[in-house]
């Protein structure tokens, strides 16, 4: 995964929530990071704008670190 803020690594700005998830799915396959591990879920934020992370960090299921159920808060939230 690219780190955030280099050159090249994806940041969500609010739209096309289901392409940016794709998009952060992919670079952390490629990592070889497992989709339900805490650190996918934990460090999301992060590769969003800062007005987003408050939002973001305060889903139930974030909370609850549950990338599945993160996914279709995300897209619910942010109206895909």
């Amino acid at each position: 995964m690219l780190l955030q803020g280099t050159m090249g690594a994806p940041v969500f700005g609010g739209a096309d929530v289901s392409k940016f998830i794709e998009v952060y799915e992919r670079l952390s396959s490629c990592t070889g990071t497992d989709l339900v591990a805490e650190d996918v879920i934990s460090t999301f934020p992060y590769y969003c704008l800062e007005m987003l992370r408050d939002t973001i960090t305060m889903i139930d299921r974030y909370l609850g670190k549950d990338w599945e159920w993160l996914k279709g808060d995300l897209q619910d939230t942010f109206h895909n």
